[in-house]
């Protein structure tokens, strides 16, 4: 016979300080009185509750519980709803933000099945997160244990007579009510939670008990008969990937252009409040860059900020974009990162894009930053491997640094040519990776940026230094800086070097620059 006080329980909510597991008495607590009542009820129902912050805690969390139950206990998973159901509210839409005009794709025409993949799985909240939870019991990555109930707090519940008992009762909303259950909500509860309801909600603990217990062996076989990838997150995408998808995605975007990117309607925009664009605008002026403190929104804002600082300089009018154009191509680079690949992702690019930018701006090479502050070195103190570089060589070094790992699969170029994958047969296993970065980075540049794909000059530079962080031409690269050095310790500087061997020279430091702002932060 189950226990139904001993079923485990979810409570979701952002006003939470901590994620915490409470059990007898509720724990005083600075929290909100709202919370800290829901808490107490539920307590006075069931033996313990998993209080956590975020969608991405409280999917983590469910999965551990779905994974080790002996018993077959069901998992009540409450998830507030309110916001998605205010008029004109989208499902999962950013709460606590202003428009700082930049385009985006609503979450609410996200495959929810890539919400979980995704760095932002803090962000999912809501019907978002009710439909992903629900999406992965149909695809059998949840069992039937997990019951999603959906709370619609106070000030959307109506108060209606009742009768026998007295006293006015909440009740939902129809209108809600059929939302949620439309949405895979297995019940509707209002907040503050009633005692009396929870108690009534023993039936469907049952009923998932049984049904989650009859399913149990088949669903654990089907778990231990998936595979997992060698990235660690999906458990199907990446072979396919892998093996079909990056190769006929290239050829289909070079030989077919005008159907390979669609750009984002200009009326999409991404939120951002004012103060955090604030801190990233002073963020991206110090070497100690906080990528990982950044949302995906504040990414983006962070390279638009750095490249509209180097499109300042006059010597690079003819490459500026119109600024909707600029950040519409920085959407489209981060689009082309997938989100399921933990390290060579667009939290990374943006990261070396800031290496970059803090190494020109410390050479002088690119203007200082802030604005108004001093350079950091006088000219006569520059180095002749720093003199070599110019602002064209700036600028396309911060626009190689955003495309060097675009659709990156998380996987080394040794472990494609194992694999005989296609896309290491497509290049004949030299620098696999590097070769598909410039490929498919150059059409997007193709679409969004035409004056920099169609300038050969930049194309070459840009190419020759993603090449560069191949790790396999590491040690060719310090034979070459050796080379450099004792040529100009021979001859004191570059004065009287023939034009070629100058361009030679400024793409080996363009390249040394690439390579250690690759390997030097996240």
């Amino acid at each position: 016979m189950m226990d139904y006080a001993a079923i485990n329980v979810i409570l979701l909510d952002d006003r939470a300080h901590t994620d915490r597991f409470e059990s007898g008495a509720c724990a005083p607590s600075s929290e909100p009185k709202e919370l800290l009542d829901d808490v107490r009820c539920l307590l006075s129902v069931f033996n313990g509750v998993h209080v956590l912050r975020t969608g991405s805690s409280c999917l983590t969390r469910t999965a551990l519980l779905d994974s080790v139950t002996t018993d077959c206990n069901p998992v009540f998973v409450f998830l507030p709803v309110t916001g998605d159901l205010q008029p004109g509210r989208n499902p999962g839409s950013a709460r606590n933000s202003q428009i700082y005009g930049y385009p985006s794709t609503a979450i609410s025409q996200t495959n929810p099945k890539k919400l979980s993949q995704a760095s932002g799985d803090e962000e999912i909240h809501g019907l978002a997160l009710l439909k992903h939870i629900v999406l992965e019991i149909s695809e059998r990555h949840f069992s039937k244990l997990i019951v999603p109930i959906a709370v619609v707090d106070s000030s959307q519940v109506e108060r209606v007579e009742d009768h026998y008992s007295g006293p006015p009762l909440n009740r939902v909303s129809p209108a809600h009510a059929i939302r949620c259950i439309e949405m895979g909500a297995v019940d509707v509860v209002s907040s503050p939670l009633d005692p009396d309801h929870l108690r009534a909600m023993s039936t469907l603990a049952y009923r998932a008990h049984i049904e989650g217990t009859k399913a149990r062996p088949a669903f654990l076989e089907l778990k231990k008969s998936r595979k997992l990838s060698w990235v660690g997150v999906d458990e199907e995408r990446p072979y396919a990937y892998l093996r079909e998808v990056m190769v006929s995605t290239l050829m289909s975007g070079i030989c077919k252009p005008e159907i390979a990117v669609s750009k984002p309607a200009s009326n999409e925009l991404y939120r951002i409040s004012w103060q955090r664009a604030r801190f990233v605008e002073d963020a991206i002026g110090t070497w100690a860059f906080p990528a990982h403190d950044l949302a995906d929104d504040e990414l983006v804002h962070a390279g638009y900020l750095m490249l509209q600082h180097a499109l300042a300089m006059p010597e690079l009018a003819e490459w500026r974009l119109p600024s909707d154009d600029l950040k519409h191509y920085l959407t489209a680079c981060k689009s082309a990162y997938n989100s399921f690949v933990l390290y060579h992702n667009f939290r990374h690019v943006i990261d070396v894009l800031q290496a970059i930018f803090h190494f020109l701006v410390q050479i002088g090479t690119l203007p200082p930053y802030p604005a108004n502050s001093r350079p950091a070195k006088s000219h006569s103190n520059l180095s002749s491997i720093e003199l070599l570089l110019t602002p064209f060589e700036a600028f396309v070094l911060l626009v190689t640094a955003i495309g060097h790992d675009v659709g990156h699969p998380g996987v080394n170029n040794a472990f494609l040519v194992a694999l005989k994958a296609p896309l290491a047969q497509l290049y004949n296993d030299n620098s696999v990776l590097e070769a598909f970065h410039c490929a498919a980075y150059s059409q997007i540049l193709r679409r969004y940026w035409p004056a920099a794909y169609n300038s050969t000059r930049i194309r070459s530079l840009l190419i020759k230094s993603i090449l560069a962080t191949d790790m396999q031409l590491h040690f060719k690269y310090m034979t070459d800086l050796d080379n450099l050095q004792q040529k100009l310790a021979h001859n004191g500087g570059t004065d009287g070097w023939a034009v070629k061997d100058l361009e030679d020279y400024k793409t080996l430091a363009c390249g040394l620059l690439i390579k250690c702002a690759d390997i030097s932060n996240v």
